[in-house]
Formats: C-alpha cells, sequence, structure tokens
C-alpha cells in the first residue's frame, strides 16, 4: 500500500504515514465505500434481467387485457349476466360487444344456457348437410353484447372438385326479425367464357336460387359474352357480370315461395392472373331461429 501524498511504502492498517505524517484511516474508509458501491452496481445489473422479465410477465397481461376488452380469454371483460346466463334483452343497454367467441365450445364453456342459442344454428347446419347431401366443414363466430344480444355467423364450405367451392354464410341476430343467408359457388382455372357460366353446375345452381331466379340470371350472364371478350383484359376489382334482384311476381314464383322475396342473385367474372374465376352469389333474408 502507498501512501497517497509523497507515494511511499507504508502498512495496510497505519493511521499514519510514518515518512510524511498524513493520516491513512480516512483513505482507507473512502477505499472501502468504492469497492462496496462497485459491488453492489454489478449485483444490480446481474440481477436486471430477472426484474425485466418479472416485470415483462406483470405488465404483458394487463396491457393485453387492456388492449382487448372482449376478448373472451378476458376474464374481467364487463359480463352480460348473472351466473354466466345470458338472460332477456335490456331494452335501455348499449350494443357494445363484450364477449367474442370463435368456437362453440367456448361459448358452451363460458355461458351457461348456450345450448338455448345454439340449437337452432347446429340444427342448420344438419340440415344443410343433409339437403345438399354434402359433408360441410363448419366454423363458428359468436359475439355478445351488452345489451344481451346475440350474434352467430355459420359459415359451412365444401369443395365440389378441385376448382369448386360452395359456401353458405348464414348470420343469426336475437333481435332481428329475419336472418341473413349467402350462399356462394365459386369456380377457379376458368380460361374460357363457357367455363365462366358454370353450366355444370346448373342443377346446383337451380337448387340454391330456384329455377326462376337462376334462369334469369343465367340469360343475363349470357348476355354479357361479347362485352367480357373486349374488356376481359381490364376487369378490375370489382370483377364483370351480371346481377339481378328482387324479381317481380311476373318471372313465376311457384307456391312454394316467398312472393315478398326481396333478395339479389349475381354471377360476376374476378381476374387471376391469366385465368378467370367467376362467383355465382345469391343473397336473401331467411326467417329467424334464434331464440328470443
Amino acid at each position: 500500500m502507498k501512501c497517497p501524498r509523497c507515494h511511499k511504502e507504508v502498512k495496510r492498517g497505519d493511521k499514519y504515514c510514518v515518512h510524511c505524517g498524513m493520516k491513512l484511516i480516512q483513505v482507507e474508509t473512502t477505499r472501502q465505500h468504492a469497492q462496496n458501491k462497485q459491488r453492489l452496481s454489478v449485483r444490480l445489473f446481474n440481477f436486471l434481467p430477472t426484474f425485466l422479465l418479472i416485470l415483462a410477465c406483470l405488465v404483458m397481461p394487463i396491457v393485453y387485457l387492456r388492449s382487448y376488452p372482449n376478448s373472451s380469454l378476458n376474464p374481467f371483460a364487463p359480463g352480460t349476466t348473472t351466473a354466466n346466463e345470458i338472460g332477456d334483452i335490456k331494452e335501455n343497454a348499449s350494443m357494445e360487444t363484450v364477449a367474442v367467441y370463435k368456437t362453440t365450445d367456448a361459448f358452451k364453456i363460458n355461458v351457461a344456457n348456450a345450448s338455448k342459442f345454439l340449437d337452432p344454428v347446429e340444427a342448420y347446419v344438419a340440415s344443410l348437410n343433409s339437403d345438399y347431401n354434402m359433408q360441410f366443414d363448419t366454423q363458428y363466430k359468436i359475439w355478445v353484447l351488452r345489451n344481451n344480444d346475440i350474434v352467430i355467423r355459420v359459415t359451412c364450405s365444401t369443395m365440389l372438385n378441385d376448382n369448386e367451392k360452395l359456401t353458405i354464410t348464414r348470420r343469426f341476430n336475437r333481435t332481428k326479425t329475419a336472418d341473413t343467408i349467402k350462399e356462394e359457388l365459386t369456380k377457379k382455372n376458368c380460361t374460357s367464357f363457357e367455363d365462366l357460366c358454370l353450366n355444370d353446375q346448373s342443377e346446383l345452381l337451380t337448387y340454391m336460387m330456384g329455377t326462376y331466379r337462376y334462369e334469369a340470371l343465367h340469360k343475363a350472364f349470357l348476355e354479357k359474352e361479347s362485352d367480357f371478350e373486349k374488356e376481359k383484359q381490364t376487369i378490375g376489382h370489382y370483377g364483370y357480370g351480371a346481377y339481378v334482384n328482387n324479381l317481380p311476381v311476373q318471372y313465376g314464383f311457384n307456391t312454394l315461395e316467398n312472393k315478398s322475396y326481396s333478395g339479389k342473385v349475381s354471377q360476376v367474372i374476378y381476374r387471376d392472373g391469366d385465368t378467370y374465376y367467376v362467383k355465382a352469389t345469391h343473397n336473401y333474408d331467411g326467417a329467424y331461429n334464434l331464440a328470443r
């Protein structure tokens, strides 16, 4: 150890320098404080990653719940009823979404009386499989609103072959007087107008749309052939095709169809690189099925 004044060797523990007389205890104390401070800094630095990890585990769930208050994973999402049951419609409550479920299982876990609302939806899906004699892949999305309203969107789809797909989407709404239904047949990889006519699926389209709606649409679509040949290289985002809305009674509705029908049918061509695809769509309202 050296004296800080004369820089000559002194013994550790001496109170004074034997050469110049400088008091050494204060110097030693200062040195110890500096060493202790350095050790503390090292410890804090080594603990920092652990501290940040703990902080992230605490903060991230709070941030998520604040960012997605309506998530079905949020246990603090505003409930619509007591004891996880959805009761009667609240006339003066807001229509804010308080929960969203992407599977029927999640809805059943969180809502005690879920079957009351799911039974007519699942019955509808079963009827599609039977009526079309096809097995549909089904996806659900369920919204619960603060006023106890429920909206259930069910999407059923099946591939008819490598290029053709049938999709049926129905939106059930507890407070509406009708459900909205969209039936759509899509065919891709078409290279000619004949491919786009969907003649090979005329029987299915007749079943989807009804005889008179399909015949009116098919006729209107065939009239687009010459224009298609002229415009096919410049078809834009909205496509090109035929639309038939609100067919009047003189088109010959049979007694099994609703004469007040106000649906729409369309057959629209879209460009996809060097080929085209076509969508034949039937949009209409169906009688409501969801429990009140």
